[in-house]
């Protein structure tokens, strides 16, 4: 092929044919370039860039980080959801709510959903390792979901640097330096949060900052050594050219002798040896725009606004608003849609319920109205149905085989169903929806629909 192609050398100035695999043609696609052997690490994140240890000290010594995964964490257990019929179902779910109801007051049949759901989530937005191991019956049905440490997992590859399907081991737990299990993606859900294309692995946010985040702690400690012991002297005292160093260190001790312990005598008229002059230190003035700085940083990296830490200067109420809009949108939005995702994914694979997870949105009551018109538009212009709209807004099905029926609404005639359309409408073309070129015209009135004024 690479013959009419000319890419051999025998043309001028040729790119060249390809050099072939060195394991034949037709391999199928590894995912990334692994290192050989990576299933014979010794502990998680071996081939990583930062270890889970790491990750810890930082989240544990970082006090911004911790404040704003918390944060995070409280915008999202603190919304209130429901379970509505999964997507392409259109069945009655009433009964099966009350089942999924109870399966998630307690998804770990020890913890309430909240604290359930913290637990995650700390492991998602701290490590981006949130795992969630299915917890099975003895007739092997899965009955629940418990959030292990997810820093003790180590995903495995297989041949093509994919996740190997079941029942081939997938997950190794190491506890205290050793394997203490062999885990199946049937076992686990562990989907990465931030995932990469090179690693099995998640990427944290405060990977993203790692040197801005050494950086303020430094800052930090720097302060507190200020505010303790002192890095620096106050000031510099010049001793007569004539004294000897034993003298300095005599006098030294004589001074601080009657300054320490006493506050009265700071405030006194002490006289000095002649000669003796008083330098103070070239000690920078404190200013917070460096600190604010490493702070915003920080917030950006886990999708915060830094108002909403407390940190209110410069912001009037049209950027607080627009902050809050880009939290919701770039941080609060993905984060409720992964576990929606996953939660739904449960009730339907594993506990058989064609159920779907959905927080609410939250939205105000202007952004409630919005979509209230907009429902009202598609409604009237036919393109949705009302039973639709009950179903995908308030989960509510009609009764089996007792929908409302779609219709045009006209300010003259009121609502005109499809059906009295099609009756007067006579051949339509499906590509355009006009009639079918050629075809004749009905010689049919159309009447308002009987009861309408």
């Amino acid at each position: 092929a690479v013959g009419p192609s000319q890419m051999t050398m025998d043309h001028p100035f040729a790119p060249g044919e390809p050099i072939g695999p060195y394991d034949g043609y037709s391999r199928s696609l590894r995912q990334w370039d692994f290192g050989t052997g990576y299933n014979i690490a010794t502990r998680p994140r071996t081939h990583e860039r930062v270890s889970f240890e790491t990750l810890k000290g930082l989240i544990g010594s970082y006090d911004v980080a911790d404040i704003a995964i918390w944060h995070r964490i409280d915008s999202i257990r603190s919304l209130k959801w429901k379970l509505i019929a999964a997507d392409g179902f259109g069945g009655d779910v009433s009964g099966m709510v009350p089942v999924a109801m109870a399966a998630l007051k307690k998804p770990d049949r020890k913890n309430s959903f909240k604290t359930w759901l913290a637990k995650y989530l700390y492991d998602v937005l701290a490590y981006d390792a949130g795992t969630l191991a299915r917890m099975r019956n003895r007739a092997g049905r899965c009955i629940g979901l418990k959030v292990p440490d997810g820093t003790t997992l180590a995903p495995l590859l297989d041949y093509w640097g994919d996740s190997p399907d079941p029942p081939a081991e997938a997950f190794v737990q190491y506890v205290n330096g050793l394997p203490w299990n062999w885990l199946t993606r049937d076992d686990l859900i562990y989907e990465p949060f931030r995932p990469h294309n090179d690693s099995p692995y998640g990427h944290a946010p405060i990977e993203s900052i790692i040197l801005n985040a050494n950086t303020d702690i430094r800052f930090q400690l720097y302060f507190l050594q200020r505010f303790t012991e002192g890095n620096i002297p106050e000031a510099f005292a010049s001793a007569p050219e004539s004294w000897s160093p034993d003298q300095i260190e005599q006098f030294q001790e004589f001074w601080d002798s009657i300054m320490y312990g006493d506050q009265a005598r700071k405030h006194q008229i002490r006289w000095m040896p002649g000669g003796s002059t008083l330098a103070w230190s070239n000690e920078k003035e404190f200013s917070d725009t460096f600190s604010l700085f490493m702070m915003q940083k920080t917030c950006a990296a886990f999708s915060v606004v830094p108002s909403d830490l407390g940190f209110t200067q410069d912001v009037n109420r049209s950027s607080g608003e627009s902050q809050a809009d880009v939290q919701h949108r770039v941080g609060d939005l993905p984060l409720m849609e992964h576990v929606e995702g996953i939660l739904t994914a449960f009730l339907g694979d594993d506990l058989g319920l064609p159920l779907q997870f959905q927080f609410d949105r939250g939205e105000e009551q202007d952004d409630q109205l919005n979509v209230a018109q907009s429902d009202d538009i598609y409604i009237k212009s036919g393109v949705i149905g009302v039973s639709e709209i009950r179903e995908m807004r308030f989960g509510l099905s009609e009764p089996a085989g007792q929908p409302v029926p779609r219709f045009v609404y006209t300010t003259r005639a009121g609502p005109i169903p499809l059906s009295s359309l099609a009756d007067v409408a006579g051949p339509v073309d499906e590509a355009t929806g006009a009639p079918v070129p050629g075809s004749p015209l009905p010689h049919k009135e159309f009447l308002p629909v009987e009861g309408v004024v």
